[in-house]
């Protein structure tokens, strides 16, 4: 009950859902029997972290859904919107990240506005935004790349942006990566293609917009977010 009413709400169907539910519950099948006929420890040992990564994947994907759940726009806000400013919610989101990073060989830094960065919003959903660019950005950059949130100001708006110097997004797919469940051809990482789908809704969730370029070196990807500065249309 409780998952069909997050398909209710999202409107996927069934299938999508299951076909990505069955993937997981594939290798788990696999690992198990494979672990309950192996003699070797270290062959045990694999098929149990093969299992930690499946149940990892299936929670992951659970996370997804309930995040577009609370983004989707005739649900109400997970809670009231108010003004805040994106430099501190930003220090403290890629505060969190920062092991992860580290953990992977890469560099996550911030530069924040020289001035309060203040917009009309639910905290909640714009750190799960931030969140998801930054775990994006991670995933698709090799070790030893760059990440960088930066915020910047301009004519009433507000800038939230996330350049790294990985693999970069082809342009003619920018805009189908902010797609439900979109991934390109050649991608066989992990994940389900909905980072990037709930950026954009939370974005617009906001009155916001997404752009997606290269990064500022012409390698790599930059995902901007232009928000309305609170007090302002």
């Amino acid at each position: 009950m409780f998952f069909y009413q997050i398909l209710k709400c999202l409107q996927i169907g069934f299938s999508v859902f299951f076909h990505l539910l069955h993937d997981v519950d594939d290798v788990e099948a696999a690992q198990i029997e494979l672990a309950r006929r192996s003699g070797d420890p270290q062959q045990v040992a694999q098929s149990l972290l093969q299992l930690q990564h499946a149940a990892d994947n299936g929670a992951h994907l659970a996370q997804q859904l309930l995040l577009l759940a609370q983004a989707d726009p005739e649900n109400p806000l997970p809670q009231p919107a108010v003004t805040l400013d994106l430099n501190r919610l930003a220090a403290d989101v890629v505060a969190e990240w920062v092991p992860t990073a580290l953990q992977r060989q890469q560099d996550l830094g911030l530069q924040p506005a020289p001035q309060p960065a203040r917009v009309l919003g639910s905290p909640l959903l714009l750190r799960e935004l931030l969140a998801n660019l930054i775990d994006n950005a991670l995933r698709y950059t090799p070790p030893g790349g760059v990440i960088t949130v930066a915020l910047r100001q301009s004519a009433g708006s507000v800038w939230l942006q996330v350049e790294d110097n990985g693999r970069g997004i082809a342009p003619a797919e920018r805009t189908r990566v902010l797609e439900r469940f979109y991934r390109s051809a050649d991608n066989s990482g992990p994940g389900c293609g909905l980072g990037l789908a709930i950026v954009s809704e939370i974005a617009g969730r906001h009155g916001a917009s997404v752009s997606i370029d290269a990064g500022s070196d012409g390698c790599g990807t930059c995902v901007s977010i232009r928000f309305a500065a609170a007090g302002e249309a």
